[in-house]
């Protein structure tokens, strides 16, 4: 909260207040009090993934070649089609780890999804360990209109992947996403 003392003071916020987005990354208004508020709007969303905590329920198999997308069960933002819709433009910093299976020998390969659509330089690859079992951990930073659908796909290049449930994991979710809107405006990047 900002309380101007003098008439400088005062015509500064407001000139300050009067070219500042009341819905951009930096914002302006005006409290009950009439005290002139400014604040930082990055929005932050943390999704997780649960199944049941029986032995084989809620496990999904996917073939080979194709995206295990993982449908979120808590967190504010979660979507019916999964994955967080982003409010407004902006670029996004992506970081997920998720949770899956398959054969003993298996590569998974994890990228950050924009509508379904791989982001550039996102993708990152796990081996499994003994038992066929891996944790994939994705991080990318991306760059989405509002209203665009930002998730993680994971891939098997050998086999199939079964999906890990809860009950593996000793309800630990079996899969998190955490997206961070970054301070900037600009809708592109290079690199």
């Amino acid at each position: 909260m900002v309380r101007p003392h003098g008439i400088s003071n005062k015509n500064a916020i407001e000139q300050l207040a009067n070219s500042v987005s009341g819905s951009g990354i930096l914002r302006t208004r005006i409290d009950t009090n009439g005290n002139r508020l400014f604040d930082v709007n990055q929005p932050v969303a943390q999704l997780q993934k649960n199944q049941a905590v029986e032995t084989g329920v809620g496990r999904i198999v996917i073939k080979k070649g194709n995206f295990y997308i993982p449908k979120y069960t808590v967190g504010i933002g979660a979507t019916v089609g999964s994955g967080y819709t982003v409010p407004s433009d902006g670029i996004y910093q992506v970081d997920a780890n998720v949770a899956v299976s398959g054969v003993a020998i298996e590569t998974f390969a994890g990228s950050v999804l924009v509508n379904g659509v791989p982001a550039s330089g996102t993708t990152s690859f796990a081996t499994v360990d003994a038992r066929g079992a891996a944790s994939i951990v994705i991080t990318g930073i991306v760059h989405a209109r509002a209203a665009q659908n930002i998730n993680v796909g994971i891939k098997s290049l050998h086999g199939t992947i079964t999906t890990i449930g809860s009950e593996d994991l000793v309800h630990a979710p079996a899969a998190i996403l955490r997206i961070i809107k970054l301070g900037s405006d600009e809708l592109s990047f290079s690199g």
